[in-house]
């Protein structure tokens, strides 16, 4: 009876080691497999384990429920942040330039005015972004000596980096 009171107390401390470190499946099977063993002679071992059960029953459900509430408070920040993202690209695509502020961008670009000449500006898919950028025609009005509307310059500007490039004739 003494040498199954020593097998027992080394089981206990092996039950409450695993409770410690929360490994509550080890832990559970070690209490199922003390109970079945006969403890009448030991009727306050028994009801340790059988308490012990009950507390990784209960302890075991409040770290699933953390772990609920966790991997949901992680979904909603993450949620939240691709929200914020698409929010800040819509945001980023429906601020258009007008063509005015595209032609002052060409203008200083080339270094020169407007004077004598008309800007036509169309938004095209540029191919390496996936994104709007802008095909600039600068044509001559006539005032100059060149006939009217004759294409002097050809450029495009991308807005994603705020560049103005002149296409070779």
């Amino acid at each position: 009876m003494e040498k199954q009171e020593q097998n027992l107390q080394t089981k206990w401390k092996a039950i409450e080691k695993a409770i410690q470190a929360k490994d509550y499946d080890t832990a559970s099977t070690q209490v199922t497999a003390m109970l079945q063993e006969d403890l009448a002679e030991f009727p306050a071992m028994k009801k340790q384990a059988e308490e012990a059960q009950t507390k990784i029953t209960t302890e075991k459900q409040a770290l699933a429920k953390q772990q609920e509430e966790a991997q949901a408070a992680k979904e909603k920040q993450e949620a939240e942040q691709q929200a914020k993202k698409a929010a800040s690209k819509e945001q980023d695509t429906s601020t258009t330039l007008s063509d005015a502020d595209i032609i002052a961008r060409v203008e200083a670009y080339n270094g020169e005015s407007g004077a004598g000449v008309t800007y036509s500006v169309e938004a095209v898919q540029d191919e390496l972004t996936n994104g709007t950028s802008y095909e600039i025609w600068v044509r001559s009005d006539g005032s100059d000596g060149f006939r009217q509307g004759a294409a002097l310059a050809h450029y495009y500007y991308y807005p994603e980096i705020d560049k103005v490039e002149e296409v070779p004739a």
